[in-house]
């Protein structure tokens, strides 16, 4: 089964990572996974139990976002439970590293009245320093190495692939008639697959005015960046400190949708969110 919002990312990354430039670093953050936890729990999102339920339940929601208003919520500990929550969970493999001891990751997002977005939030426990520094040197170089694919076999996020897409117009077209087809088949309500439709055909464009900003402080070192793609915003901002990892990336066609949702998890995380750029 091909993946909805997985191939959402790639496309998205074809407009964002190329008119990177190279200015991409990989940075994280000194807050917990203790620490998002709570958030989404006193913020009413459904917290799950166990990474197999919170796996099955996201992958559920597969073409409706409007599931996730709430926002899903899960925190895993050890390595078994932290690649079943992300590794197996369509979008979040992105985030996923074997050497990661304790995670918690934070989903939400939404699409009504041709208005619809996700934010993913995710913090991560490495080792050590070291597991984090590679994590993050392996990260830089999916973002920047060219990895020839099967366009048959994508099921992750990257900015190779993504670029592999963008250069072949007519193998992204076909990508993004077969995700129609899929939600069709899958009995989605008919309005909501229009609204994807119509969000996919406007990303296209590679984005010349991507914002990307790197930024230490108080020992945390963070690269936030903001850029727009068709009729679609992109925010990202990635902090590191010590062996602590706090990842965000959203995706919205309204830019206060983002806001309204990252803003808060980043101010109680204490770090700065990318909507400011």
């Amino acid at each position: 089964m091909k993946r909805l919002r997985t191939t959402i990312s790639v496309i998205l990354a074809a407009s964002v990572m190329l008119s990177l430039n190279g200015c991409f670093k990989f940075s994280g953050d000194p807050m917990s996974p203790s620490s998002l936890e709570k958030y989404a729990k006193e913020s009413g999102a459904r917290m799950f139990g166990n990474a197999r339920d919170f796996s099955h339940g996201y992958n559920d929601t597969y073409g409706d976002l409007s599931r996730l208003d709430d926002g899903f919520c899960v925190r895993v500990k050890g390595e078994e439970d932290v690649r079943q929550a992300l590794d197996y969970t369509d979008d979040i493999s992105m985030f996923y590293s074997d050497t990661i001891e304790d995670a918690t990751v934070f989903v939400t997002g939404d699409t009504r009245d041709s208005r619809v977005y996700e934010c993913f939030f995710v913090s991560a426990v490495f080792g050590s320093e070291r597991d984090a520094e590679e994590y993050y040197e392996s990260a830089v170089s999916v973002h920047s190495e060219f990895i020839p694919a099967d366009y048959d076999q994508i099921s992750y996020y990257s900015a190779a692939l993504a670029e592999k897409i963008f250069e072949n117009d007519e193998e992204m077209k076909r990508l993004r008639d077969e995700m129609i087809e899929e939600l069709e088949n899958l009995g989605v309500d008919p309005a909501i697959v229009d609204e994807w439709s119509d969000m996919l055909g406007e990303i296209d464009s590679v984005d010349d005015d991507l914002v990307c900003e790197s930024f230490e402080e108080d020992g945390i070192t963070y690269t936030l960046m903001q850029g727009k793609s068709g009729s679609l915003t992109t925010n990202t901002g990635v902090y590191l400190k010590d062996k602590t990892v706090f990842y965000v990336y959203g995706f919205g066609t309204e830019q206060k949708d983002l806001d309204k949702n990252i803003s808060p998890v980043c101010d109680a995380m204490k770090v700065t969110p990318p909507g400011g750029l």
